[in-house]
């Protein structure tokens, strides 16, 4: 959702800028709440690029646009209510890492152990180094939500290379 202090910093930038492209910080809403530390916040993504300069790239879980030149940061944030609901973190979470998993598994990617090891410690590092633990019960869910989102990814990336032994 673009706020209406990003929307009057975009009208200006528009008409006043020469860049090609534009990052706008994205505010993570998780459960109904802000998502602001834990590494979450700011999470610049392109929004706003000259077509002529720019094109996307197609991949199985998010498209992204390879832009000719430097983007912009802009300063004021949009809002981002990806997960209303526990449930819509799980409900993608699935379709996501077996998607991630799968695109691994077809670059030749491999399964190490050692990765899986070192989840405990980005846990540790998103809730208490960077503080995610000041977001509250929904944020400290998100954060061990993300580690184990990892985990699954590692784990379906050793399921295909079982499966599929080279």
């Amino acid at each position: 959702i673009v706020t209406p202090e990003l929307k009057n910093e975009i009208l200006a930038k528009i008409a006043s800028s020469s860049h090609n492209g534009y990052l706008v910080p994205r505010l993570l809403f998780f459960c109904g709440k802000p998502v602001r530390y834990g590494g979450c916040f700011p999470d610049y993504q392109l929004r706003l690029f000259k077509k002529e300069a720019g094109r996307f790239e197609e991949t199985p879980v998010h498209e992204f646009v390879r832009l000719v030149g430097r983007p912009e940061k802009l300063k004021n944030h949009m809002l981002h209510y990806s997960y209303r609901r526990m449930f819509d973190y799980w409900a993608r979470l699935n379709k996501y890492t077996e998607l991630d998993a799968e695109k691994k598994y077809q670059q030749g990617k491999t399964f190490r152990f050692y990765r899986v090891l070192v989840l405990p410690f980005e846990a540790f590092k998103r809730l208490i180094l960077r503080a995610g633990i000041l977001d509250g019960f929904p944020g400290i869910f998100y954060h061990i939500f993300s580690a184990v989102s990892s985990l699954v990814k590692h784990a379906k990336l050793w399921e295909y290379c079982e499966h599929n032994k080279r």
